[in-house]
């Protein structure tokens, strides 16, 4: 059945029910995004494997939290990575709250594109204000997981590219992309959680 437009529960840091997204696409919604227009978002799947003993020595201490980026145009739960890029923070909801204040000053962001080697990139999510290091807004973590993902898209360029999901020339670029959610997969580890437009 093919998925409907993406939807979420009530975007909280604090969440402790994180439930799945990541449901596998119908061929028809491959075709869509290997050129024919798309009505509504399609979730990119991603699973995250996890290497032995990871889960337990980082294992998270308390729930999972989620940060999720909603759309100020009523089209729902998602904003687009190209705009964030460009810090163009009109159409998202609350960019100028705080997030992860109570998280370290880094993260590791986390991206398992279907048909690729799963990616990981630092992420700083503290900013330098009068001499002290205050925690990121929304809208700065939104601009940045944009950045890594630009980052993402020209690594790669080299590397053997699958026959669905391709990302790059010809394939799914930064302005295809919407920013769902970031979610916490261990204790210093986040993956991001993206759907095609």
């Amino acid at each position: 059945m093919p998925p409907s437009a993406v939807s979420a529960p009530e975007p909280n840091i604090d969440s402790p029910n994180i439930p799945t997204f990541a449901v596998p696409p119908t061929i028809g919604d491959i075709e869509q995004m290997n050129g024919l227009p798309n009505i509504h978002p399609v979730m990119v799947p991603q699973t995250v494997p996890t290497a032995p003993g990871t889960s337990t020595r980082f294992s998270l201490k308390g729930p999972a939290n989620s940060i999720s980026f909603w759309n100020l145009h009523g089209t729902g739960e998602g904003v687009p990575l190209s705009d964030m890029r460009i810090k163009k923070f009109s159409g998202l909801a609350g960019p100028d709250d705080v997030v992860l204040e109570r998280h370290g000053c880094q993260i590791m962001l986390h991206v398992n594109w279907p048909g690729y080697k799963e990616w990981r990139s630092p992420l700083r999510t503290r900013n330098q204000k009068c001499k002290t290091s205050v925690a990121a807004t929304r809208g700065t973590l939104a601009h940045r997981v944009a950045l890594r993902m630009q980052r993402f898209i020209e690594d790669q360029k080299n590397e053997p590219q699958p026959e669905e999901w391709v990302v790059g020339e010809g394939g799914i670029e930064l302005d295809n992309l919407l920013l769902l959610r970031l979610v916490q997969i261990t204790q210093g580890a986040w993956r991001a959680e993206f759907a095609v437009m």
